[in-house]
């Protein structure tokens, strides 16, 4: 009887064991499942996250390349234009300056009458009216600058003036002119070396305070179209 409890007893304990095993061994693995579960998950947002970043990388890109070809291709072609435009410009300046040499060699009837035949074009046409307007208007510039009632000055050596200055200065010996001395010259270089003033005899007395030695004078008149203006007078 004993030995049959204890047999029941062991057997027991063997099962218990089992089943603890068992359940060990369930719920390590799922625990491992679920950390795997969780890295898959992780896993797969990392690739879809780079599959995203790679996509959106690659558009960027692709939309770079196409605006860097708008770019260029827009580039070009103002370039294209401006080539064209600047050649045909060359072309209208080379015309121009060909007709412009005919009209000044040839009468302007024959060059007109060349200018209309087929084989030109209009751009020579053009140019072929303008530069008759060019000349048209040159030639009325040159009749408005002919020169109208042209304004010329003169001077005219005033001898009397000049004579009286000198016999007024004799009469009216100053301080110093006395004590040095001096001498009266006419001398009509010094019109570059002094200012000129109207005549009256205070004034050349006025000029002779301080003066001796070469005191020098000289007196001209000056005229507008022959025209008698003013005399000037000067000393130095």
């Amino acid at each position: 009887m004993k030995k049959r409890i204890l047999k029941l007893i062991l057997v027991f304990e063997v099962i218990l064991l089992i089943v603890s095993i068992s359940i060990i061994i369930i719920k390590n693995n799922k625990i491992t499942d679920s950390h795997i579960y969780n890295n898959i998950d992780k896993y797969k947002e990392n690739i879809i996250e780079n599959i995203a970043d790679n996509q959106e990388n690659e558009e960027i890109t692709e939309q770079k390349k196409i605006e860097n070809n708008i770019t260029d291709n827009i580039v070009i072609e103002s370039e294209r234009k401006d080539t064209t435009i600047k050649k045909n410009k060359e072309n209208v300046s080379r015309q121009k300056k060909e007709i412009i040499n005919e009209i000044e060699e040839k009468p302007s009837e024959n060059i007109i009458e060349k200018s209309m035949a087929p084989s030109q074009d209009n751009n020579i046409i053009e140019a072929l009216k303008e530069s008759e307007q060019i000349k048209n208007k040159k030639e009325e510039v040159i009749i408005n600058d002919a020169p109208v009632n042209e304004t010329i000055e003169s001077f005219k050596y005033n001898k009397n003036m000049s004579e009286l200055m000198v016999s007024i200065i004799e009469a009216n010996e100053s301080a110093l002119m006395k004590e040095h001395g001096y001498i009266v010259v006419i001398d009509e270089t010094i019109v570059e070396r002094t200012n000129q003033f109207t005549y009256s005899e205070k004034r050349v007395k006025d000029k002779l305070e301080y003066k001796f030695g070469t005191i020098r004078v000289y007196s001209r008149d000056y005229y507008i179209n022959d025209e008698y203006i003013w005399t000037e007078c000067f000393i130095i």
